[in-house]
């Protein structure tokens, strides 16, 4: 499983995946993560930001809040997006992979 989380300076969870300074990436195996990457950003917008995602073929998306536009084409490309807090990029990912939180499940076929 590849998860990234959207990251600001310090460490913490963005709250603007499609604005923020950098993407964590991490590889799950069995629950525990076997790599971690981090990929500074610049000059991003939603849809940039959606293919760079959907190209590094990743599974789940954590960002303490997402834009509209960004949300429909991540759901386009089959990533769950996982809205979290703005905590740390460590303790948020440590939720998720203890099932603490839950994906954004909208209908977007209006």
């Amino acid at each position: 499983m590849r998860i990234a989380v959207a990251c600001e300076g310090e460490g913490r969870v963005s709250s603007q995946p499609s604005h923020c300074t950098s993407f964590v990436f991490y590889t799950i195996d069995k629950g525990k993560v076997t790599d971690c990457r981090n990929l500074p950003v610049f000059d991003n917008t939603p849809r940039k930001t959606a293919g760079l995602l959907k190209a590094l073929s990743l599974d789940t998306l954590i960002a303490a809040g997402i834009d509209d536009e960004l949300s429909r084409d991540l759901s386009d490309g089959k990533i769950e997006v996982v809205l979290g807090r703005p905590a740390t990029v460590r303790e948020e990912l440590e939720e998720y992979l203890s099932g603490m939180m839950s994906g954004v499940e909208e209908d977007y076929a209006d």
